[in-house]
């Protein structure tokens, strides 16, 4: 029986030491360590191929800082259980901790209050929405989502919360409501998913300058980033910003004929919504390969109500660390169980899950040929 405790961390400190302990283990041919803040720290471990650099696989965690627990623990389990897919002509990096910041405050965002993944653009003209209809509701709906003061009663701030929600919902509609939160946004800085003002963050920096160095040389680059948080209960999706009709998109498919297409209709039923500045696009832009295929894979938790509520308050706490005390700590343990439940079987179906994805991609490496 596995022991979920070689697996995932109680903080980001141990996780780091737990991810250098085991890629030393394994003897990794080359470890990149780039601080983003003092000890804060993104660190890749590459291993390389016996022979040819024909496919690296590539795995990063830690993009939305709290939901690191879960990517060290998926990329400790492939540590631990998959090296073995690094062949004459296969390798493999892991990327650690893209989010130190966040993951050691558990927080989603960085040092800047900056979602990563909406963050990812290289053009400072790029730092802003273009759809009017989007721009219209979020001009009407941060400012409620945004309570500038202390919270003193949580109760009290959920039954607002839930008010201006509804009265929201009632204006626009719910699939343009969830377009205009989770989509990005680029001009409520103090406010949950912004993707920045007019640059790109320092980790962004660092994650730029470390795909172009993994991938130097390689036919093809195939991976997925770790998340959680959207989805139902032990629900393990895959998801790209692929278009249906293209070559890297078919070859996940073949992959995974489950994995969720992004699509920028509001009326879609797709599990998960478009984004601006996401990290997969970013990795295909800046990948020094030929061919990538980088998609997201996401473990379910809870509602989504309830994952909404609680960044928001956690966001607001924050800004205002004069909240009560009570409050404070109620909101950080929420924080840590909603995107890295501690239910046991719920930790056991994550491991389960990336064994699943790992067997598909091993038997998948036919499709790239």
């Amino acid at each position: 029986m596995l022991k979920l405790e070689n697996f995932y961390p109680e903080n980001y400190y141990q996780a780091r030491e737990k991810f250098l302990e085991s890629v030393c283990e394994y003897k990794t041919d080359n470890i990149i360590n780039k601080p983003v803040l003092e000890d804060l720290v993104i660190d890749t471990a590459v291993f390389e191929p016996q022979r040819d650099k024909e496919t690296l696989l590539l795995f990063t965690s830690g993009t939305h800082g709290v939901e690191g627990y879960v990517g060290t623990a998926v990329q400790l389990f492939i540590l631990e259980n998959f090296l073995n897919l690094r062949r004459e002509d296969i390798g493999m990096a892991f990327v650690h901790s893209i989010n130190p910041f966040g993951y050691a405050n558990d927080r989603r965002v960085n040092e800047s209050n900056v979602d990563l993944n909406r963050n990812f653009i290289d053009n400072p003209d790029d730092f802003k929405m273009d759809d009017e209809q989007i721009i219209r509701v979020q001009d009407y709906l941060f400012p409620l989502l945004t309570p500038m003061q202390p919270i003193k009663s949580l109760t009290k701030e959920t039954l607002n919360l839930i008010l201006n929600i509804f009265k929201a919902k009632k204006e626009y509609g719910m699939d343009l409501i969830k377009s205009a939160i989770a989509g990005g946004q680029y001009r409520f800085p103090e406010s949950i998913f912004y993707g920045g003002g007019d640059k790109l963050e320092k980790s962004a920096e660092i994650y730029r300058e470390i795909i172009k160095e993994v991938s130097q040389g390689y036919s093809r680059v195939i991976g997925f980033d770790v998340h959680s948080g959207l989805g139902k209960w032990k629900e393990c999706s895959k998801f790209t910003s692929e278009d249906e009709d293209s070559y890297t998109y078919r070859k996940l498919n073949g992959i995974f004929p489950e994995i969720n297409n992004v699509s920028n209709d509001t009326k879609t039923k797709s599990k998960v919504y478009k984004i601006k500045g996401g990290i997969g696009d970013y990795t295909a832009q800046h990948s020094r390969s030929p061919e990538t295929c980088f998609f997201g894979l996401e473990f379910g938790t809870y509602n989504v109500a309830k994952v909404l509520r609680t960044l928001i308050q956690e966001n607001q706490v924050y800004h205002y660390p004069d909240s009560n005390e009570g409050v404070k700590r109620v909101i950080k343990e929420d924080m840590q169980e909603i995107f890295c439940p501690s239910d046991k079987s719920w930790r056991y179906s994550v491991l389960g899950s990336t064994y699943n994805v790992m067997m598909s991609l091993d038997s998948g490496f036919r499709l790239f040929r």
